[in-house]
């Protein structure tokens, strides 16, 4: 779902804001307010139920394949639980070409404008732009074409005018999903015999993937909003069933241009990836990421965490060690860094990535909608975006294996911008006016680690002992030095590394088998020495005197007993 400033008339937006700055912040229950000081509350679309909180958990999946394997791990174990249906995936793939259906529909009491049509509609998608387009926003294909680094080709089919059976009231007023699900349906049977549905089973699962439904008309509120919905049909067309439809307007403006920013949105949940905006300010912490995102704001290239996730991007995967590494801008090249601290447990837990933002490249380049009115500075040089990611997962009854974070309901968001300035606006105040902002990002003389803020440690407290720093442009890309402590290995004649089963930060399971026993205890004293000068300190030290000996053994020995 989309949030309501995607439109270029900044005095209508401002309007909007005014109004709703004398409004009270209201949770998930309350069901009279559509737009909460950070974005849509899950009530502007009350009985409906369109959310979209968490990556598509076959994405969860290819994660978990990914990285394993980047690891040198087995990608089966330890996994998500099960291997999500491929036939059962997002309605976009992310990589290939994708053939898409855009029909345009108007009502008998809100017909389109005279300047809006087909062949503006077409540009929009497919390129080379209108004149609502904004920077580098010029067609969903060359948006998507960016970001993917030419992975994903996107071409769309524009038929219409559809005419409605029924006035747009109509529809607006049907229970549980009806009014959207009419509505498409009579678009379908409409074209049915003119369009030749099997085109858009771009995977051949025999289903159309996706149908785009734009609509005629200006209006705010539950129904008329821009969302993306699956599994609303059992009706076929060419023997095809439909299963997933995106709902956007042609202008939220009367007679206004089509503009494809809405559009790249709800496309982002049809590749599976979740709303990063916050649904509800009154649960967990504020803020989401702030605007400075494809899925939370809509004005730049969406985060490498993202990318990562939809198979767009390799990352250079560190777990110890120091690295100096190069970055060019995201917005023009796949490169990141993802960084598994020690005790990690792997890709499903926190981690940090890491990727250089060029307000100058690709998506980044474009105007940022708070620059001039909201009294924020402007973006003008590139710097690091530094992500902290708690992938840990959940159980899910209808989903399955998923994220157990996401970025509106739960304690810790499932990404987190970290704040270079240190003053955690996003996560301590849920006001627009304290979005996202250049000074959020890390430049050349600032540092990263664990006695800066915000710090590196996990949301627990314990450090990770990450440190980001030697921070330099070079180029149109930015230069560092990743530091952090060696991992984990297996003992000599152990063939699992040590655990830290109280997550305390000292690795008392010595022979990896989830239990602590006095076997750990006579494994230590057996190889003390190789630990010593094999091990990251820290995670050995029992009595805490930044050394590893016999006095650790000792300790270790008494808290056993």
């Amino acid at each position: 779902m989309g949030i309501f400033i995607r439109e270029r008339s900044l005095v209508l937006a401002m309007i909007l804001l005014l109004v709703l700055s004398a409004v009270p912040v209201m949770g998930a229950d309350d069901h009279d307010l559509m737009f909460t000081s950070s974005g849509p509350s899950p009530s502007h679309i009350q009985g409906y139920g369109i959310e979209h909180p968490t990556p598509h958990p076959s994405l969860v999946t290819r994660m978990n394949e990914k990285i394993r394997t980047d690891l040198g791990y087995d990608p089966a174990t330890p996994g998500t639980g099960s291997v999500f249906p491929p036939d059962m995936g997002p309605g976009m793939r992310a990589k290939g070409e994708n053939r898409v259906l855009v029909l345009l529909v108007d009502f008998p009491d809100k017909i389109h404008g005279p300047d809006q049509s087909r062949e503006e509609v077409l540009a929009g998608f497919n390129g080379p732009g209108t004149p609502a387009s904004i920077g580098p926003h010029d067609s969903v294909r060359g948006f998507y074409e960016r970001s993917s680094y030419g992975q994903l080709y996107l071409t769309a089919d524009v038929y219409g005018w559809v005419r409605a059976e029924n006035t747009s009231l109509y529809y607006e007023q049907l229970p549980d999903n009806r009014g959207w699900k009419e509505l498409v349906r009579e678009c379908m049977n409409a074209c049915d015999g003119v369009i030749d549905y099997s085109r858009y089973d771009n995977d051949q699962d025999g289903d159309i993937d996706t149908v785009y439904l734009v609509w005629a008309g200006a209006e705010y509120n539950e129904f008329w909003w821009a969302l993306c919905h699956s599994g609303l049909y059992s009706d076929h067309w060419d023997g095809l069933t439909l299963d997933t439809f995106v709902w956007v307007p042609y202008s939220w403006e009367e007679d206004g241009h089509y503009s494809p920013l809405v559009t790249n949105h709800e496309t982002g949940h049809l590749l599976g990836l979740p709303d990063y905006y916050d649904y509800t300010p009154s649960a967990g912490p504020c803020g989401g990421l702030g605007g400075f995102d494809l899925m939370d704001g809509n004005y730049v290239d969406t985060n490498c965490f993202s990318k990562y996730l939809l198979g767009w991007i390799d990352p250079v995967v560190i777990v110890g060690g120091q690295h100096d590494l190069l970055l060019n801008p995201s917005g023009g090249s796949p490169d990141a860094v993802l960084v598994l601290p020690q005790g990690s447990e792997g890709s499903f837990s926190e981690f940090f990535m890491v990727q250089a933002r060029n307000p100058a490249v690709g998506n980044d380049d474009s105007p940022i909608w708070w620059s001039n009115w909201l009294n924020k500075p402007a973006w003008d040089s590139p710097g690091l975006a530094i992500w902290h990611i708690n992938a840990s997962l959940t159980d899910d009854p209808l989903f399955g294996t998923i994220f157990s974070c996401d970025n509106s309901e739960t304690p810790y968001k499932l990404v987190r911008l970290m704040e270079a300035d240190g003053l955690e606006e996003l996560e301590q105040s849920c006001s627009l006016f304290n979005n996202w902002d250049p000074a959020d990002l890390y430049y050349p003389g600032q540092r990263f680690g664990p006695d800066t803020i915000p710090n590196s440690s996990r949301y627990d407290g314990l450090p990770t002992g990450i440190v980001i720093g030697n921070i330099s442009q070079e180029g149109s890309g930015i230069r560092m030095t990743i530091t952090l402590p060696p991992p984990i290995v297996p003992l000599p004649g152990q063939a699992i590394p040590p655990t830290d089963p109280d997550l305390d930060g000292i690795y008392e399971d010595m022979n990896g088998n989830g239990n602590t026993g006095f076997g750990d205890v006579v494994l230590f004293f057996q190889q003390v020495e190789w630990i010593r000068a094999n091990e990251p300190v820290s995670a050995f030290d029992f009595n805490g005197n930044g050394a590893v000996g016999f006095q650790d053994v000792v300790v270790f020995f008494n808290q056993v007993g």
